[in-house]
């Protein structure tokens, strides 16, 4: 039986965690990797392709698609020395932040160009499959390089849609807030508890519960869904957060500001309502 992306010929710069794990969901997937740029794959996951390249060794135009999988800061250096001389049929990167401008200079060689980023937190290699099943794709570009993105999303059974250039910023700050703001929030709440004195299992139990505020949320992720004392504008939760200030008062600014980030979506949501307004001011007191 015929894969998805048999035939599909392409090589990748930065085979970090997000490269890797984009080798797994290719090849998964039936396509073929030719060739690797970058600082190196633990052996031998090199062996079928003969290493791994310099960015200025890498020449791809015999190739469907390059792969740019490098931090923000390192793209405009990375599509320099690729521009020199031509490049696969498609470009695409992987970056939330960025939109397919950054790729530019590559379209003078002929390149189709645009992004293909996975809405996914990598604290390591995640190759897969059901993982890339399971991350929306924020597609950007020229029409070839999003036909061929979406191509990759649909072999991959992932959501996926087109982020457009100047919402990029927004969707990627809206990404940091959902993966790492939550879980800073996590890991304060848990420090709180440690610093408590509570058992290592209540941890657990937060993480569950984090969990389950979160699909409560879904699928309209209106403000309503929110619970716990701020969002029912309860007056004696500024008395727990006074508790906090002697506890942890670095930990504070943090708790004030997302019970005051709760009033005021609720107010939107709902309109003004006294008893929270109460709630805020005694809030900004501590």
């Amino acid at each position: 039986m015929s894969q998805p992306l048999s035939g599909l010929q392409y090589a990748l710069v930065g085979p970090g965690r997000v490269g890797r794990s984009l080798i797994g969901w290719m090849g998964a997937a039936g396509a073929e990797l030719v060739l690797v740029a970058g600082r190196g794959l633990p052996e031998p996951s090199t062996e079928a392709f003969g290493g791994v390249l310099t960015v200025s060794e890498l020449d791809t135009p015999q190739l469907d698609l390059l792969l740019l999988s490098v931090p923000d800061p390192a793209l405009p250096e990375v599509v320099e020395a690729l521009a020199s001389r031509p490049q696969a049929t498609v470009v695409l990167h992987t970056s939330g932040r960025r939109g397919a401008s950054i790729l530019a200079p590559l379209r003078a060689n002929g390149s189709q160009v645009g992004c293909l980023h996975p809405l996914r937190a990598f604290p390591r290699p995640l190759p897969e499959p059901d993982v890339a099943s399971t991350t929306f794709f924020g597609l950007c570009g020229d029409p070839e390089a999003v036909s061929l993105a979406s191509r990759l999303a649909a072999a991959w059974n992932a959501p996926h849609g087109v982020v457009p250039e100047d919402a990029r910023t927004l969707y990627h700050l809206s990404a940091t807030l959902a993966a790492g703001g939550v879980a800073a929030v996590l890991t304060a709440a848990t420090t709180i508890a440690r610093a408590s004195g509570l058992p290592e299992s209540t941890l657990e139990g937060y993480r569950l519960l984090a969990a389950g505020a979160i699909l409560a949320l879904a699928p309209t992720f209106e403000a309503r869904a929110i619970t716990g004392p701020a969002a029912r504008a309860e007056l004696g939760y500024a008395e727990q957060l006074g508790e906090l200030k002697h506890l942890d008062p670095a930990l504070l600014p943090l708790a004030v500001e997302l019970a005051c980030a709760t009033l005021e979506l609720l107010d939107r949501e709902l309109g003004p309502d006294a008893a929270r307004a109460e709630l805020r001011q005694r809030l900004r007191e501590l």
